[in-house]
């Protein structure tokens, strides 16, 4: 599998992935949905998605990582318990939108391409 070391706000990326020796990373429509849900939980909140593909063996984004984006909630927002922190905690929100800019925790965008490739 190939490392995304670093993707820069604001630029636009072509990520793709395949099974190992061209095997099957999906088997049936379930598959696709699951995935799907997890490229949603993992990528949406810091990239906006141009473009897709999903073939039995590999797959294609075009993606444009969002800028001035921070996460909705952090570790030590205490405005939700940790049950549905978990839930929420990839979640975002504009940095405009946010009533302290300078205690908020930027997303870094490989991370959750990481752990969209290992869930």
């Amino acid at each position: 599998m190939q490392q995304i070391e670093h993707l820069t706000f604001g630029n636009y990326y072509h990520i793709y992935n395949r099974g190992i020796d061209s095997c099957n990373l999906f088997k049936g429509p379930d598959n696709y949905e699951y995935f799907l849900s997890l490229y949603d939980k993992y990528i949406s909140p810091v990239a906006d998605t141009f473009a897709w593909v999903l073939m039995p063996n590999h797959f294609h984004f075009l993606v444009r990582i969002k800028e001035d984006v921070v996460y909705k909630f952090s570790n030590a927002d205490r405005s939700i318990d940790a049950d549905r922190f978990e839930e929420h905690k990839w979640e975002t929100t504009d940095l405009s939108a946010c009533e302290a800019p300078d205690s908020v925790k930027i997303p870094t965008p490989h991370l959750h391409f990481s752990h969209l490739m290992n869930a």
